[in-house]
């Protein structure tokens, strides 16, 4: 009471020193009136000691706080999952918890990076928001999809977790609807991040179609305002495309080309990421491809050995039959691989043979090339031959028949650790197809190819028993004459 007492002396203090002392306390110029009240409250005995002992009263700081900012202020107070778990069910016994302080909840708990997908009352939020979709406020939605969103994100990069929040078709669909309608309620830097939340949420196959619709509406509403947007927020939008699989170029010619004025402020990656998508819708602008190559020529020496791999990729599609721009390009982008080749992954090393194959490159022109690639497991150990995925093995088995490349030493290395029983149906497919070139040298494996294509014929398709049959036929008097791939 004596607390109580001490505040009411300070009511009658003049009115300069009280504002003084307001604005020490920190108290906002929209609270003065409730504070005024609140003095009232203590003048008249409204406010006592039995409501401060019975829990009835709360604290001014409290008092002065909406609803919603104060179940935030705790939460982000709350120490891991079983304090928030608390609150939450504290204030859904006090009838508190609306669809909107759910999708609150629901992000602190997603934030944590923990599964609690089978924590009941992860369960009880989900219900409460998915059945009043309707009437969540937008900026809530928002924070509920982008809960989620990076709470599936952070998971799928983990390859020893199995977990996800999966909404339901019928909430997809509804969600879809709202963002569709509703797009304009979100600030331009919101729909990015928003953007990305919805491809890790619909990603299904057969959400496809619902995730294409979201992406092509917000292209929409940001192309219109494409001035507003920072670099780095288009550079992220346009990395969306690809993911939702939108290959339409009006849609994608506008941030292109806010990109294209800007290029001398990308980053190295960014103008990775650029080419990337410029091949992924085939783009057939040649002056624009043009101009992004030679700025990524110019500043060749900037770019990572990663980045460079990465714009090689790109080169067959977006060049397509042009020989001299083939060779300026790859000629200075391959440097930097023939330097830097210690350090290629088996991904980067893979996609390299993979890109030279489908180039059809003169082999005599390139010759130092294909030696440094053929030597690279020798030397870097991040490709030892033993260490590759038998898919990786086998991509790079279908380069060198591609190119025709008859280096015994080199296809033995790649062969060599291989146990055909082993390998994955669509593996030992591709392996059939392409080893033919090999048959001679390579007789006894090749029938142990055949064999287990055999054992395994109910799984291929029509069209792969096609093919097969096609192949095993050119070389039917190596193979045994019950084969039910040969024709005689």
């Amino acid at each position: 009471m004596q607390n109580v007492l001490n505040y009411n002396k300070n009511v009658n203090k003049n009115e300069n020193q009280k504002k003084q002392e307001e604005n020490e306390e920190g108290i906002p110029e929209e609270y003065r009136e409730q504070l005024k009240r609140f003095e009232q409250e203590i003048s008249s005995g409204i406010l006592t000691q039995e409501s401060l002992n019975d829990g009835t009263y709360r604290p001014i700081e409290q008092q002065l706080l909406t609803k919603e900012s104060q179940i935030s202020f705790e939460l982000l107070n709350a120490n891991g999952l079983e304090e928030i778990v608390d609150l939450y069910e504290q204030y859904d016994l006090e009838g508190d918890i609306t669809a909107d302080l759910s999708c609150m909840f629901l992000h602190f708990i997603c934030s944590l990076k923990v599964d609690v997908t089978e924590v009941p009352v992860t369960k009880n939020m989900l219900s409460k928001i998915l059945k009043n979709l309707d009437n969540i406020d937008p900026d809530n939605l928002r924070v509920f999809l982008w809960a989620v969103g990076s709470y599936n994100q952070h998971f799928s990069m983990n390859s020893q977790y199995n977990i996800s929040i999966e909404l339901p078709e019928s909430s997809k669909q509804k969600i879809s609807e709202i963002l569709t309608q509703k797009y304009k309620q979100f600030q331009y830097g919101q729909v990015v991040p928003l953007s990305y939340a919805c491809v890790n949420i619909f990603n299904s196959q057969q959400d496809q179609i619902l995730l294409q619709t979201i992406i092509q509406k917000f292209s929409y509403y940001l192309s219109q305002n494409v001035e507003f947007l920072e670099i780095q927020e288009i550079i992220q939008f346009i990395s969306i495309f690809q993911m939702a699989l939108v290959k339409d170029k009006a849609i994608i010619e506008p941030f292109i080309n806010k990109l294209h004025k800007g290029m001398a402020q990308l980053e190295p990656e960014d103008l990775t990421k650029i080419i990337q998508i410029l091949e992924f819708c085939n783009n057939q602008d040649k002056m624009l491809v043009a101009d992004f190559f030679n700025e990524t020529l110019n500043r060749s020496e900037e770019f990572s050995l990663e980045d460079t791999c990465q714009v090689i990729y790109t080169v067959p599609t977006l060049f397509k039959a042009e020989s001299e721009v083939l060779d300026q390009i790859l000629g200075q982008l391959l440097k930097k691989v023939m330097s830097d080749y210690k350090q290629l992954d088996s991904f980067q090393y893979v996609n390299l043979w993979l890109t030279i194959a489908k180039l059809k490159i003169d082999k005599e022109k390139y010759e130092r090339l294909l030696k440094v690639l053929k030597r690279a497991p020798e030397i870097n150990k991040n490709l030892e031959v033993k260490k590759f995925e038998y898919g990786e093995i086998v991509q790079v088995i279908i380069a060198c028949s591609a190119l025709q490349i008859n280096d015994k030493e080199f296809i033995n290395l790649l062969i060599k650790d291989i146990k055909v029983e082993f390998m994955q149906k669509e593996d030992l497919f591709n392996l059939a197809l392409s080893f033919i070139i090999y048959v001679k040298q390579y007789t006894t494996f090749y029938t142990e190819v055949h064999k287990h294509c055999c054992l395994k014929y109910e799984m291929f398709s029509d069209i792969e028993k096609k093919l097969l049959t096609k192949t095993f036929t050119r070389v039917k008097s190596l193979l045994p004459q019950n084969s039910p791939f040969i024709q005689y």
